[in-house]
């Protein structure tokens, strides 16, 4: 037996002797852990447009149930302790419960918050082009041998804090891994979308190189929007630091390229 290096340690094994298999619309099914070839396991995960992230097959899907990370904005991560007796650092994933080869892993589950875990899971995301699972899971988080599918409701990148650290720059952080998950704040780049009332914002080019902004940020980030005579309806401008930007609208074509939700 190895220990898996994602986030379903305990509540995999604890399903091994009796997985219920979970099925899907379009006959997909899977089971949470399950082993398709020698030494390679699978796990499946849902990311909705908060950015909480949760296992695929949990029947309530709220704030206790999904996986936790930064506890607030602006305050420090939970800390997970590299290399405490009875955990291991993971070679391919870093610090954090054990991987494989390691000893069987202490586990983070869903109420206890653990943003090694978060960090490591998006920050290894892309496309998924493994052969399994593409059409119902179209992102997947490698971390070695070890397969973790995600769909999402929206998109996987989901942002959901404004950081400004110091006189420097500010960033978007997302789906809970505070400044260990963050890109530059491009304002000018916003892009409302008329279509689901929705705000998006450049995210990791693979992860997909758009994200979703999350409903209270895009809210507070509305009141920066100047809309124009003739389109009431979607702004042209934003103002942002004393300045007045032009909004570029080019993520337009790669979001709209993707399934709208």
């Amino acid at each position: 037996m190895w220990p898996p290096c994602g986030a379903l340690r305990t509540l995999a094994l604890a399903r091994s002797r009796g997985a219920r298999a979970c099925s899907m619309d379009g006959g997909v099914s899977y089971t949470q852990g399950q082993s398709p070839e020698p030494r390679t396991r699978e796990y499946f995960y849902y990311v909705d447009h908060q950015g909480q992230l949760f296992l695929d097959d949990s029947k309530m899907k709220n704030f206790i149930t999904c996986f936790k990370g930064q506890p607030r904005m602006g305050s420090p991560a939970v800390p997970t302790g590299p290399a405490r007796q009875g955990r291991s650092v993971c070679p391919r994933c870093g610090p954090g419960p054990g991987g494989l080869g390691a000893q069987r892993a202490e586990h983070p589950s869903p109420s206890s918050p653990d943003p090694q875990f978060l960090v490591t899971f998006f920050s290894r995301l892309r496309p998924n082009r493994s052969g399994r699972y593409e059409a119902s899971f179209p992102f997947l988080s490698p971390c070695g041998r070890e397969r973790n599918f995600l769909r999402c409701e929206d998109r996987p990148v989901v942002f959901t804090h404004l950081l400004t650290v110091d006189h420097g720059p500010p960033r978007l952080s997302y789906c809970g891994g505070g400044e260990a998950l963050a890109v530059p704040f491009e304002p000018a780049r916003l892009l409302p979308l008329a279509a689901n009332g929705r705000l998006y914002h450049p995210a990791p080019e693979q992860a997909g190189g758009v994200g979703l902004v999350r409903s209270a940020l895009a809210f507070e980030l509305s009141a920066c929007f100047e809309y124009g005579p003739n389109a009431p309806a979607l702004p042209s401008h934003v103002l942002w630091q004393g300045r007045r930007l032009a909004l570029t609208m080019d993520l337009a074509p790669l979001l709209l390229a993707a399934r709208l939700p």
